[in-house]
């Protein structure tokens, strides 16, 4: 789900008590399928902060990103002439559920330059034992 020049897929939020921000600290597990993908993080956070982050799209995937992304609504992100990306944030339920859909997209190293166009990720948030489980589909 990242492309050439993007960040970690780790989100990042800022620490309520001094504003730093921090990665959440994470167990992974993943799958892909030929049309489907899910990665699965575990995270010592609460749903709040994994929300949070999952909404900090600037602090985990680039900083080329115009618009917002805590809000419905759409945002662009680019990344030279080799990714561009329109989003737009369909559901928000605080807490458990972000949905994105895929508006339009273009890459520049695959064969199908719009492979990700209209497609839906999907981040969800549920406990885990004590962690949060993170789950990102496709």
């Amino acid at each position: 789900m990242t492309s050439a020049g993007a960040r970690s897929f780790i989100p990042a939020h800022r620490d309520p008590n001094d504003g730093r921000l921090r990665r959440l600290t994470t167990e992974l597990e993943g799958k892909m399928s030929d049309q489907n993908y899910t990665a699965v993080f575990l995270v010592d956070q609460t749903p709040e902060a994994a929300f949070a982050a999952i909404n900090n799209v600037r602090g985990w995937w680039s900083e080329e990103i115009d618009g917002r992304t805590d809000q419905l609504g759409e945002f662009k992100y680019r990344y030279q002439d080799i990714h561009r990306c329109t989003i737009r944030i369909t559901e928000l339920v605080p807490g458990k559920k972000v949905v994105w859909h895929v508006v339009d997209n273009y890459f520049n190293f695959v064969k199908d330059k719009s492979e990700w166009k209209d497609t839906n990720i999907v981040f969800e948030i549920a406990k885990k034992g004590d962690k949060q489980k993170f789950a990102s589909r496709t």
